[in-house]
């Protein structure tokens, strides 16, 4: 499924406790590319990304549906803040 079109994540946790949940994107060798924390029922926060130790270099926020913040923005407004 196209990135930013989340779909699956019940199915994949089994139903168990959630972490975090989101979606991720990795190229045809299985490089992580990007990752986000939309999710259809479970709504993370992106404060908590971190809990996901995945880099952090490669989120992108969820502002609103379909509309990702690049890495750059985010971590750039939180070091001037």
């Amino acid at each position: 499924a196209p990135f930013g079109t989340a779909s699956g994540h019940a199915a994949l946790g089994a139903e168990g406790p959630t972490i975090y949940a989101g979606e991720i994107e990795v190229d045809d060798s299985g490089k992580l590319i990007r990752w986000n924390n939309m999710s259809g029922t479970y709504k993370p926060s992106a404060d908590d990304a971190h809990r996901a130790l995945l880099p952090l270099d490669k989120f992108w926020r969820l502002v609103s549906e379909g509309v990702f913040e690049p890495p750059s923005t985010i971590w750039a407004r939180s070091r001037s803040a």
